[in-house]
């Protein structure tokens, strides 16, 4: 495929036939511009001067140029998915190059919790393996005791830490 340029028209000769079995002949189809003179179409396509009339064209014309206009599509789409992959690689390096002084070669199941585990301060008088730390929601169980008379600190662990 030759480089056409913005204004350009390419005579095409269609040796196959169409799919209404019509054999085309020949075929006059304003090339689509080069992406490096993109900005250039942008700008005379405001104008509306040197676009084609599609209302007015034969149904090979316009899939003639239906199929350009896909190839195009599709060759700027790879081109776009390529540069992104290039992107993501980089990014990729650099964040794995970064992760090396910080985790020294330790796998992801191993790595360290964002925050300190936080320790009990309150249990359930009435199931003591049912606890709570003193942060979020309370539980029911704490709930349920605190509306019925009791005080925070008739359910405090002995040796926990003061609360905030």
């Amino acid at each position: 495929m030759r480089v056409q340029h913005p204004g350009d028209t390419e005579k095409l000769k269609a040796n196959s036939v169409s799919r209404d079995g019509v054999m085309a002949g020949n075929v006059s189809i304003p090339s689509v511009g080069n992406p490096a003179n993109m900005q250039d179409d942008r700008e005379k396509a405001t104008d509306g001067s040197h676009l084609p009339n599609l209302g007015a064209m034969d149904f090979e014309e316009l899939w003639v140029m239906h199929q350009q206009i896909t190839k195009i599509l599709a060759d700027r789409i790879v081109a776009e998915k390529q540069e992104l992959e290039n992107r993501l690689a980089k990014l990729n390096q650099m964040d794995v190059a970064g992760e090396e002084g910080v985790n020294q070669g330790a796998d992801d199941s191993t790595s360290r919790r964002k925050y300190p585990k936080v320790h009990p301060k309150y249990f359930n008088p009435q199931s003591p393996s049912e606890t709570w730390s003193g942060r979020g929601k309370q539980p029911r169980w704490l709930v349920a005791a605190l509306k019925s008379g009791h005080r925070l600190d008739e359910f405090r662990i002995v040796g926990a830490g003061k609360e905030e």
